[in-house]
């Protein structure tokens, strides 16, 4: 019975410490979860905080993003005013510089113009001659902006007409004293020859724009000359040519004219050089052994750059020569002038250098085509 009572005894004690340790341990725990409790509550507060702070903010980022598309408009119609404002200052700017190249050309071709007629010596005036021809406004032509193609006709028409204005009103200054023959000592003369010498000069290198500005004067003549027979014919209507061509018809005889000149006095002056005589000054006892008599030329005087030069102005010789064939005109020079040349004489007791010798031979080749010619 003791030893039952001391169990139940022990028991009773044991459970109790049990049940106490337990109560313990749930007191514990239920202070944990208050306290895991409350710092979720916390995090909750703050969760709400940190949402109304984000509500403000996206409230006044979508302020701010209304101004931006306001703000965004507003350039919209600033860069719009802008671009007109640029479009219109650039049509100005390119108004302004088509009108000064124009009004400075002009300029340029009276005053080189006035320059070729007062200058004393040939050299001079061929030198102002050039300038004149260079100045001309197709010779400027650009290929791009209000340079277009119509301006460019439109200029290849001004260039014809003022052009052969000129050459018309010398022609009929001088009346009866108009001449083909390169040895005439009238100023208005000499004044036709530097006009007809730099009738193919050009003043651009730019390889897209000389693929219309060509050999300059020269190719605008050429263009309508070649057109003549076509016309005659009926194949082709006076009105459907470029204005500048019809032009060129309506001047067709003094265009010949200075074709024809151009290949006598281009080859006087060769022989000028070459014989290192004016040929075209005063007569002389040498000047009419030259064209009576085999004369022998300076060649010896001269380096390879001028033998090269001697053979430039011959090849332009022959090229005109065969223009003036192709139109259905007599190719031959003025008849002073081929005797003098057929009298010339190429010979070097001594020749240097194989290349000495083939512009030698280059010359004489040439000489011998241009006398040819029937």
């Amino acid at each position: 019975m003791k030893k039952m009572a001391l169990s139940c005894l022990v028991l009773v004690t044991t459970f109790g410490c049990s049940v106490k340790d337990d109560m313990d341990s749930m007191h514990d725990s239920t202070v944990e979860m208050n306290a895991t409790t409350q710092e979720m509550l916390d995090a909750t507060g703050r969760m709400e905080r940190k949402t109304a702070e984000m509500q403000q903010t996206t409230a006044a980022m979508a302020k701010t993003t209304d101004k931006m598309a306001e703000d965004m408009q507003l350039m919209l119609k600033t860069t719009k005013g802008m671009a007109a404002t640029t479009e219109a200052l650039n049509t100005t700017s390119t108004n302004t510089y088509q009108d000064l190249r124009h009004g400075n050309s002009a300029d340029m071709r009276l005053t080189a113009l006035e320059k070729m007629k007062a200058a004393g010596s040939q050299a001079e005036k061929i030198t102002y001659a050039a300038h004149f021809v260079r100045a001309f406004d197709f010779q400027l032509w650009k290929a791009q902006g209000l340079d277009d193609d119509a301006k460019l006709q439109e200029q290849r028409l001004d260039a014809v007409n003022e052009f052969m204005r000129i050459v018309k009103g010398i022609c009929m200054e001088l009346g009866g004293k108009l001449t083909t023959s390169p040895l005439s000592n009238d100023l208005r003369m000499q004044d036709l020859y530097a006009l007809a010498t730099v009738l193919h000069m050009v003043d651009t290198s730019d390889p897209k724009v000389l693929n219309y500005v060509g050999d300059g004067v020269q190719q605008l003549l050429l263009a309508g000359l070649r057109n003549k027979r076509a016309v005659d014919a009926g194949t082709i209507r006076i009105e459907d040519l470029p204005a500048y061509q019809q032009s060129v018809l309506g001047f067709e005889k003094y265009a010949i004219f200075m074709l024809k000149l151009r290949q006598n006095f281009i080859a006087a002056m060769a022989v000028s050089e070459i014989s290192e005589k004016e040929i075209g000054g005063p007569s002389t006892l040498n000047r009419l052994k030259m064209l009576v008599l085999p004369w022998n030329s300076h060649t010896k005087a001269h380096n390879l750059v001028r033998l090269k030069f001697f053979v430039d102005f011959f090849d332009e010789v022959l090229e005109t020569q065969s223009m003036l064939r192709e139109l259905g005109h007599d190719g031959r020079l003025d008849g002073k002038l081929l005797r003098v040349l057929k009298n010339l004489r190429i010979e070097e007791v001594s020749v240097e250098s194989t290349t000495r010798s083939q512009k030698l031979d280059a010359l004489r080749d040439r000489v011998q085509k241009i006398v040819s010619v029937d």
